[in-house]
């Protein structure tokens, strides 16, 4: 028989010790300590190679993407430095054919001898015959009106930045060939929680991920409670008081609340969200005294129930039916008057 010990488990341990110390045969100890303390309460281990796959999949590429994201945010600083206006060039300044525009010009000095003739051939090509001479035109305009002078060391720095460039559409390349792998992997699973409108294969692959099992939670609760959703309780004496969670698994609650943003998200800005169900309860929850945080945590627990059933039973997402206004009013409680 194996036992799972969390690492919190150890972690907490090695804070009851007389020293605070960290080691290979320090941490061993602690987790014999605590799978002989909580033997019978911790779960049994069951290690499966598809989960551990998908899991390092996700891992993976949850790593490529915050790199990429530290990537994005160092070229944001470079190209400030050479273009005042480098934002309005295009409309995602990390696109396809933006970052092949700041590969090749990665300073005025590096366009000022080009035509608008050649800079239109250009675009035209990298953007898939997207962009025209009127994109030429404007991204001239905007050169034009910063001037062309050069820096101290400019060779160097347009070194950086197509270096940098390099560098993020190498990490997008990589991040690409990765969720193409996840795919692959999770229809292995046979579960249906892509059937969800605004639930992705990569959010349903970090769902199945961070969870593993779904049979080692008895009940959406304990999933709930594993996320850090639910609200902790303190009670003492007469005290009696509920705090949010800050503990649990920091990946799965992320995910869900990702998920949650996506569903209450209008994709189209024409006022009907992704998921008029969830956009209806969060309104509910407005309405009713919550505050925007409050209401997206009600929001995370209701997804949770449903992501629960649905691993559970292998099952689709089905929308429950909505009443009409005319419904709601009918079947609204009435207050008795004190007479």
């Amino acid at each position: 028989m194996v036992k799972y010990v969390n690492p919190s488990l150890t972690h907490a341990e090695r804070k009851s010790a007389a020293t605070y110390q960290k080691s290979d045969s320090i941490d061993s100890f602690c987790v014999a300590k605590a799978l002989l303390s909580k033997f019978d309460t911790l779960h049994d281990a069951q290690p499966s190679d598809l989960h551990w796959i998908l899991a390092d999949l996700v891992g993976k590429r949850r790593l490529l993407v915050k790199h990429s994201t530290a990537t994005k945010n160092q070229l944001h600083v470079y190209l400030g430095h050479n273009y005042t206006n480098y934002r309005r060039f295009f409309s995602g300044f990390d696109g396809k054919a933006a970052l092949s525009f700041w590969e090749r010009y990665p300073s005025p000095s590096a366009i000022k001898d080009t035509t608008i003739e050649n800079l239109t051939e250009f675009l035209w090509e990298k953007s898939h015959h997207f962009y025209t001479i009127n994109k030429a035109v404007e991204i001239m305009d905007y050169i034009d009106k910063d001037g062309y002078e050069d820096l101290p060391f400019q060779e160097e720095k347009d070194s950086i930045i197509t270096l940098t460039v390099k560098q993020l559409k190498a990490n997008q390349e990589l991040i690409s060939g990765i969720e193409e792998e996840i795919k692959k992997v999770l229809p292995q699973f046979g579960y249906k929680l892509e059937s969800m409108y605004g639930l992705g294969a990569i959010n349903a692959a970090e769902l199945v991920a961070e969870i593993g099992d779904i049979n080692r939670f008895p009940n959406a609760d304990t999933l709930a409670c594993y996320a850090g959703i639910s609200p902790i309780r303190y009670s003492s004496g007469q005290t009696d008081k509920h705090f949010s969670n800050k503990m649990g698994n920091k990946n799965l609650r992320q995910t869900l609340f990702n998920i949650s943003i996506t569903l209450l998200t209008d994709p189209h800005k024409k006022g009907i969200p992704k998921n008029q169900y969830f956009f209806d309860y969060y309104n509910k929850k407005i309405s009713e005294g919550k505050t925007t945080k409050q209401a997206l945590r009600c929001i995370m627990r209701k997804l949770t129930n449903i992501i629960y059933k649905m691993m559970r039973d292998k099952s689709e997402y089905r929308e429950p039916p909505r009443k009409s206004p005319e419904e709601n009013l009918a079947h609204k409680p009435t207050k008795n008057k004190k007479k």
